[in-house]
């Protein structure tokens, strides 16, 4: 399947130099005692108190069990309880209905497209940009 997101470096020292990158804040998802993805920031800015949420269950066989939902709500409240961020926001292909409905029960909304954003294949496609507010998830979740 195609995908805008670049994929992580393959070699261990490329691999722990990207994480080690304070611009990123990544945590492992497990189901079970088992690993099956991962969930973080990456492009925090913490002047700003903004971060971008990215997170990936790997296996399609872990997909449908709820195990991305309650991941994103435990880390939005690490990053509106804990750290006391003021907004997330996430970007996604214009074709990812399923991802733009989760995040909108969490409160995200569309704050804009991003026209032929990204080349997949050689063919430009549009993003979707989508936020939310640290007051919004605290009024609907605190």
């Amino acid at each position: 399947s195609s995908s805008f997101v670049t994929a992580f470096p393959t070699s261990l020292q490329a691999l722990e130099a990207y994480f080690e990158d304070a611009t990123r804040n990544y945590f492992g998802i497990s189901y079970r005692d088992e690993p099956v993805g991962i969930i973080g920031a990456d492009n925090i800015n913490e002047s700003f108190k903004k971060l971008e949420m990215k997170k990936f269950v790997g296996d399609k066989k872990f997909r449908g069990k709820g195990i991305g939902k309650y991941s994103t709500f435990l880390f939005l409240y690490y990053v509106f309880i804990k750290m006391e961020y003021n907004k997330v926001f996430i970007q996604s292909l214009d074709t990812n209905i399923k991802n733009i409905n989760l995040n909108s029960k969490f409160g995200f909304e569309l704050e804009g497209i991003l026209y032929k954003e990204v080349c997949i294949d050689n063919i430009f496609r549009d993003v979707l940009r989508m936020s939310l507010l640290r007051k919004k998830w605290i009024e609907m979740f605190g």
